[in-house]
């Protein structure tokens, strides 16, 4: 029987009726009744229990028949004894963990899927390889130009005395061949330019690791602002590229001696192996000279690029 034609008024007068004459009735059986919403003869059936207009039942009649709870229980978990805290937490902590796992799984087989399919031909052909490979690890250490004191006197610490420089512009022009969800680690000399490319290869900042360096017989290095002994490697995502797991992750700022020019701590390359052994890894503007025996990009998942890099294939005993 339709209502639709009633005040609301009215259609409370006729549910609170029923109500008195049923109470027993659960409230969707009186809602079809009457044609009305079960949520308003909820409502109404609080107020007059409240009120002390009609009982408060423990069961009540459904539409089938069936006596069923007036109320459905809330599912909720035990408040375990105090002694009992403790585990309760180590039970959480270990769910929380596991499902932290199988996301985190989830998405970095994702992205090398996605690596798998792209096609980054174009790019890769144009920097000089004959591949179409996507990488969702990227490692690049760019050949940053900048002028320094000893390089308008000719010194030695120029950087174009060891390897061809790029501008700013070229740097971000290059780009890279990374598919729609990745990581980039990228070293900068210098964080404006740094956050720059970062941007312009399509890469959200995310955070940084430092090197701390340790240099032989001295305490820093040179600069202009500061003495230098810090070199940052800025991180960036594209995509939905997960963070590592909680606690998987390496200390923001670790302390290494300064090797030979421009060289890196391999400690660095063998945390983003650790953090992602099975996905493909790409290492821009890599230099032969800074491999050592041994060094985990010469047997992991790991390319090179780069004019004066070396072959990981060629390099594995």
């Amino acid at each position: 029987m339709s209502r639709r034609h009633l005040s609301t008024v009215q259609k409370r007068e006729i549910i609170e009726a029923q109500l008195r004459d049923n109470p027993a009735l659960s409230s969707r059986s009186i809602a079809s009744k009457l044609g009305v919403d079960d949520k308003t003869v909820g409502t109404i059936r609080k107020r007059m229990v409240e009120g002390a207009e009609i009982p408060h039942l423990v069961t009540v009649t459904g539409r089938n028949g069936v006596v069923q709870a007036a109320r459905k229980p809330m599912r909720t978990m035990f408040l375990p004894e105090r002694a009992n805290i403790s585990e309760m937490k180590h039970v959480v902590k270990s769910i929380r963990r596991a499902e932290q796992e199988k996301s985190h799984a989830v998405r970095t087989s994702l992205a090398a899927e996605i690596a798998s399919k792209a096609d980054a031909t174009p790019w890769w052909k144009a920097a000089g390889h004959e591949g179409g490979s996507s990488f969702p690890v990227i490692y690049a250490d760019p050949p940053w130009r900048f002028v320094t004191h000893s390089e308008l006197t000719g010194g030695e610490k120029s950087a174009e005395n060891h390897y061809p420089t790029m501008s700013i512009n070229d740097i971000c022009a290059l780009g890279c061949p990374a598919p729609k969800q990745a990581v980039l680690f990228m070293w900068v000399t210098d964080l404006a330019n740094g956050m720059r490319a970062l941007d312009a290869w399509g890469f959200e900042f995310k955070s940084f690791w430092g090197w701390k360096k340790i240099y032989p017989g001295k305490q820093t290095g040179t600069g202009y602002w500061g003495f230098d002994n810090l070199e940052l490697l800025l991180i960036g995502t594209r995509g939905g590229f997960p963070a590592p797991l909680p606690g998987s992750q390496p200390v923001k700022c670790t302390d290494h001696p300064v090797e030979g020019h421009s060289k890196k701590p391999v400690w660095f390359a063998e945390q983003l192996d650790r953090l992602y052994p099975e996905l493909p890894k790409l290492e821009m503007f890599q230099r032969k000279a800074s491999l050592s025996e041994g060094d985990v990009r010469l047997r992991g998942n790991w390319s090179f690029w780069g004019n004066q890099a070396g072959s990981p294939e060629s390099e594995v005993a």
